[in-house]
C-alpha cells in the first residue's frame, strides 16, 4: 500500500454542506486530520492555482491540497491551523474570504 494514500471518512452532521466540510475529520493511518475549505479571491489562471497549491503544500503538517480554480477554493487536509493556511495564501498575493 502506498504510504501517502489517505483514507477519508464521511461524517454527516446535518446542515449546509459547506459548514460540514470546514470541520470534517479525515484519517491517515490512524491519525485524525482536519480538512479545511478556504474560498480564495484573486485567482484567475492556472499559474495562480499552482502558486496557491505550492504555498500550501510547503506547510509542515499539510497532507493533501486540492485547488479548484472555477470554484475559487482550496481543500486542505492536515494537522495545521487555519490561520497558518490563510497566511501562506496571503503571502503569495491572494485573499481568503470567510
Amino acid at each position: 500500500m502506498d504510504s501517502k494514500r489517505i483514507f477519508i471518512c464521511s461524517l454527516y452532521e446535518g446542515g449546509p454542506r459547506e459548514i460540514l466540510y470546514q470541520n470534517k475529520l479525515t484519517k491517515e493511518r490512524g491519525r485524525k486530520l482536519m480538512e479545511h475549505i478556504l474560498r480564495i479571491e484573486g485567482m484567475s489562471c492556472g499559474h495562480c492555482k499552482i502558486a496557491v497549491e505550492k504555498a500550501l503544500r510547503n506547510i509542515q503538517g499539510v497532507a493533501t491540497v486540492t485547488v479548484d480554480l472555477e470554484k475559487k477554493q482550496a481543500k486542505i487536509a492536515g494537522n495545521v491551523n487555519r490561520e497558518v493556511l490563510v497566511q501562506a495564501i496571503e503571502e503569495v498575493g491572494y485573499s481568503v474570504v470567510d
